[in-house]
């Protein structure tokens, strides 16, 4: 198949029209007059900031979801979501191919009742009245995700539940391959990473193994069995290598930076012989500088062999720096790639880590205008990561990025009414890091 147009990227837009929050609020106020206290659900997020090695470059802190047993959540009331937008969200102009999404690292957790779930379905209507269209869902699996079947890591129960949603909201996917742990390899007594060729039957990657291209294949070949299976006929869209060039994916040990961008352009490959390489995002890099992510494109078509027909980022950063939009690394990454798309199959305003915007409700609430702002001017389809924070339980066992739409107990921050064309009364949430 040939590159993706914007047409292809991204539905057109319907006419915009004006969905109201209401009867998402009454359901919600009902829920919790039956169930009166609810218990907070862990939002995936690892700690993210590092001291790189002298073999990379410096890493922006970013979101990490631990693949590890979950960890006992401590109870805490909710307040319900009185605090998202009641009145409508304004609808945005949009360039054509432009649209919105979410991010949903681990779908499992939106079992009806929770307070992820009853964000979701808020940030949701919210996200198709801006949009005046379908939202794009986002999910990670690791490569070798047809061979964890059993819990606590039970991926085929993650797949399964995020099959579900997608049906549900009749929306597209995309599924982000990354590595099965988050370990920062090589670092803090922690083994080296390891190049795998070969695996016995049934047998996973193990902490700080990455797979040679032949068995990225192999458990590619796997993985989409499983898909298939749950979800034939999805329509989904599918990423090489979640974040090739941070060091809690385990290659750079083995490969550094840049070389790590083109393993991740070997492995694109692979996806794209058996995927259509206008199925597959390319990059899929870290929150970068602009000359950062040039040379991790460069690795990464070096890697590929040819150039890929479309991209995607994590541009954190552009939501949080004060510089002028032309200064920003998604526009100069989008020039150098032109005319391929860029998705952003991560963004929202960074409440945590270097760079982000803890405490400061009016600098979210702008970003949230630039955001809306941007969709107006190119075509830029951006998946909004995460839906809520952890809590006081994960934060103490490490887990330090916020990027979430709400606070703790559920109330929009001021990003989302500043993206929504709100006053920013609409949106009480608490902008301090860790949902406040």
């Amino acid at each position: 198949m040939g590159p993706v147009d914007a047409s292809r990227a991204a539905p057109p837009p319907t006419p915009p029209r004006r969905t109201t929050l209401r009867t998402v609020l009454v359901l919600v106020l009902g829920t919790f007059a039956i169930a009166g206290t609810l218990v907070a659900v862990v939002v995936p997020g690892g700690s993210r900031s590092t001291t790189p090695a002298p073999t990379t470059e410096a890493v922006a802190p970013q979101a990490a979801e631990p693949d590890q047993p979950a960890v006992p959540q401590a109870s805490s009331p909710v307040v319900g979501l009185a605090g998202f937008p009641t009145t409508d969200c304004t609808p945005a102009t949009l360039a054509p191919g432009s649209a919105l999404g979410i991010g949903i690292p681990r779908a499992a957790r939106l079992a009806e009742g929770t307070p992820e779930r009853l964000v979701f379905e808020s940030a949701a209507a919210c996200l198709r009245a801006i949009s005046g269209g379908t939202l794009t869902l986002r999910t990670q699996v690791p490569i070798d995700a047809a061979r964890r079947t059993s819990p606590p890591n039970d991926e085929r129960a993650e797949v399964e539940a995020f099959a579900a949603l997608l049906t549900e909201q009749a929306a597209p996917g995309v599924l982000s391959i990354r590595a099965h742990d988050f370990t920062r390899c090589g670092r803090g007594g922690e083994r080296r990473a390891e190049e795998v060729s070969e695996l016995p039957n049934g047998r996973a990657l193990r902490p700080c193994e990455y797979p040679t291209p032949g068995l990225y294949a192999e458990l590619l070949t796997e993985l989409r069995g499983m898909v298939d299976e749950i979800m034939p006929g999805a329509d989904l869209y599918w990423t090489a290598w979640n974040e090739p060039d941070h060091p809690m994916f385990t290659l750079l040990d083995g490969l550094g930076t840049i070389g790590a961008a083109r393993r991740a352009g070997q492995y694109w490959t692979q996806a794209s012989r058996q995927l259509g390489p206008d199925r597959v995002l390319a990059g899929e890099f870290s929150d970068r500088e602009p000359a950062v992510l040039l040379r991790l494109r460069t690795a990464f078509i070096e890697g590929a062999g040819e150039v890929p027909p479309v991209w995607s980022l994590h541009p954190y950063r552009d939501l949080t720096d004060a510089e002028p939009r032309a200064a920003a690394a998604s526009v100069r990454f989008a020039k150098a790639v032109a005319p391929a798309p860029v998705w952003w199959t991560e963004v929202t305003a960074r409440l945590s880590g270097r760079g982000g915007l803890s405490g400061n409700p009016s600098a979210q609430f702008g970003r949230g205008q630039w955001l809306r702002d941007e969709l107006g001017r190119e075509p830029v389809r951006a998946m909004l990561y995460l839906l809520t924070p952890p809590d006081a339980a994960r934060v103490q066992a490490g887990d330090t990025w916020d990027s979430a739409l709400a606070d703790r107990q559920g109330r929009a921050r001021p990003f989302l009414c500043g993206l929504a064309g709100l006053d920013p009364a609409e949106c009480p949430g608490s902008p301090d890091a860790f949902g406040g």
